[in-house]
């Protein structure tokens, strides 16, 4: 959870994306992703490339150690594609914390056959013309290993890393995950939830203090990745797409479904799963009180309901918060109107007895 939310009028809470849990997150998001990415590819290695020397000059230091160039890795993927040996790949740069020279760590994907290389140990690579290449097995341990560069301080710019560079047609995991949506068809549920795992992937807590290699195992737990952005709308998609090819009509009830399907909206009630009023918005996830109807009002442009003389507005107030109000876009000064009277945790106060018109 991030220790530093933001609040942004008109869309309420997001994440900071600078303190460390959110980088924390970042990098459980493209180690999940690089993982599922390994479930469907021939083969799987992380590659660090390094600079040795220069060629064209003949110097120790090549030229380009001192500052990191992805054209070179460009055309390091080119040059391996054109001898026959289709990859898909993760790519991130970072300069040496000894002498803070310029290098690559990639993890590469197969799509058919691969290079002879030489695992563990440096060897000169006729795709890598400027210096060594080390080759190691692409493990859940390499692969965290190459993403915790994501968490180079971005404030030293001494130590500034690049990237992340990676496969964006389709984005890695995508063969996974629809693999991952087959399986909820067969089984003829609908996903509950974006969070996945691997059977071979697990943690151990850091607080633990075994004595014996048994009990180091027996105290690993799985480790539960969470899909977001792109990956997750793909998923829902594809997984809606097969349902309706397969049955011909919605998937099972799952909030996350009609999330996805209501844009940004979870109700729980029918009436508004395919209103025309949908993309009109804030929209309300539920009633404010058991049994009220919701209607929208077009003059208004707003959703609101009448119960018992009383008319509650669903709307933004000045914190930046979507609830039912008795004005819309309630005012900071008057603390009868800013009142919050429901949020969207659920939270409900008393109910106002003065009717608003409109």
């Amino acid at each position: 959870m991030c220790l530093n939310p933001v609040k942004i009028s008109d869309v309420g809470v997001v994440a900071c994306r600078e303190c460390w849990q959110c980088r924390e997150t970042k990098v459980d998001d493209w180690v999940g992703r690089n993982i599922a990415e390994s479930k469907t590819a021939t083969a799987s290695h992380v590659v660090t490339l390094t600079y040795g020397q220069d060629r064209t000059t003949g110097d120790i230091d090549h030229i380009r150690a001192a500052v990191l160039t992805y054209s070179d890795v460009q055309k390091y993927l080119k040059y391996l594609r054109a001898d026959g040996f289709p990859v898909r790949y993760f790519v991130v740069g970072e300069y040496g914390s000894m002498k803070g020279r310029a290098h690559w760590h990639i993890i590469l994907y197969w799509q058919g056959p691969v290079p002879d290389h030489q695992l563990r140990e440096n060897f000169m690579e006729k795709h890598w013309p400027h210096g060594w290449s080390y080759w190691d097995k692409s493990t859940p341990e390499a692969v965290r290993y190459a993403c915790k560069y994501l968490l180079k301080d971005a404030a030293d710019e001494e130590q500034q890393g690049w990237g992340p560079m990676v496969s964006k047609k389709p984005p890695l995991g995508h063969e996974y995950f629809k693999r991952l949506a087959h399986e909820y068809l067969d089984a003829g549920l609908s996903p509950q939830t974006l969070m996945y795992g691997f059977p071979d992937v697990r943690r151990v807590p850091r607080t633990l203090r075994a004595k014996t290699h048994k009990q180091f195992r027996e105290a690993a737990k799985p480790v539960q990745f969470h899909m977001t952005g792109k990956t997750a709308e793909n998923f829902l998609q594809y997984f809606i797409d097969i349902w309706d090819e397969k049955h011909g009509d919605l998937p099972p009830r799952s909030e996350i479904i009609w999330d996805f399907l209501d844009t940004g909206a979870t109700p729980v009630y029918d009436e508004f799963l395919y209103s025309e009023h949908r993309s009109k918005g804030p929209v309300p996830v539920a009633p404010p009180f058991e049994g009220a109807i919701v209607q929208f009002c077009e003059k208004a442009n707003c959703y609101f309901t009448a119960t018992a003389g009383v008319r509650l507005w669903f709307s933004i107030d000045h914190e930046g918060d979507a609830g039912w109000h008795v004005k819309i876009k309630p005012k900071s000064h008057n603390p009868y109107e800013t009142e919050r009277l429901w949020r969207l945790a659920g939270f409900q106060t008393h109910v106002p007895t003065v009717p608003i018109e409109l």
